[in-house]
């Protein structure tokens, strides 16, 4: 999502301090406390600790039994334990993993071959080092944020992130002149990462998994002169 660094006072906080005192986020709560709440829970950092509850919520989706059978037999074919994968990995969690072969109708190959492209992508693209690069970019990522307005403005009531994405207020001319397209490239990489994590701090303050995101595209305001920033 495009919620990018905002406060660096915020990047302190964690997570468990922000659930204790978070405000209804289903569109009941004072939107002004609710973006204020997203705000500091996308600069929280997960702990071990706090990952640890993400992979144990594989039972609350309820699979069957030949479901389950699946799911034992891609973890085993991709070298990963049945259990003994305690905290966020990266990519090896059982939410994450069901997120492959749910999408691929459960269907063991087509979910090995989805999932090995994308651990050779994140391998390719040194995704892991994107907090490294983080780091290095805030004045990047601010600006970045100012010149293409978003709001995370709450959860859906499945407990899903909602996101507007306000497209048609880039400042195009602006944007054309601060960021090359590699550079682009890479605060989308970091955004996607972002959301990532995002899902999981969801999950653990609703204690439910949360693995998808609903984005609200805004179009009004788009001009023949978005063309400049199409790939």
């Amino acid at each position: 999502l495009h919620m990018l660094a905002l406060l660096r006072t915020m990047e302190g906080t964690t997570l468990k301090s922000l659930t204790a005192s978070s405000p209804p986020t289903d569109g009941s709560g004072d939107p002004k406390e609710v973006k204020l709440f997203f705000k500091k829970l996308w600069h929280s950092r997960l702990s071990p600790e706090e990952c640890k509850d993400v992979g144990s919520m594989l039972h609350m989706l309820k699979l069957s039994p030949d479901q389950k059978k699946l799911f034992d037999t891609f973890k085993e074919k991709l070298g990963i334990p049945k259990s003994g994968v305690p905290q966020y990995s990266g990519i090896q969690d059982d939410i994450t993993l069901f997120r492959f072969l749910s999408g691929k109708q459960w269907i063991i190959e087509d979910a090995l071959n989805q999932y090995r492209a994308m651990a050779k992508w994140r391998e390719d693209e040194k995704i892991d080092k994107l907090i490294e690069w983080e780091e290095k970019n805030q004045d990047e990522i601010k600006l970045a944020e100012k010149l293409y307005p978003s709001c995370l403005c709450g959860d859906d009531k499945e407990g899903r992130p909602v996101v507007i994405a306000r497209m048609g207020k880039i400042a195009v001319k602006e944007f054309i002149k601060s960021f090359s397209k590699e550079e682009w490239r890479m605060h989308h990489k970091w955004r996607v990462e972002k959301t990532i994590e995002l899902l999981r701090k969801r999950a653990i303050a609703l204690k439910k998994p949360i693995y998808q995101a609903v984005v609200l595209v805004d179009l009004e305001g788009m001009g023949f002169s978005f063309r400049h920033i199409m790939p």
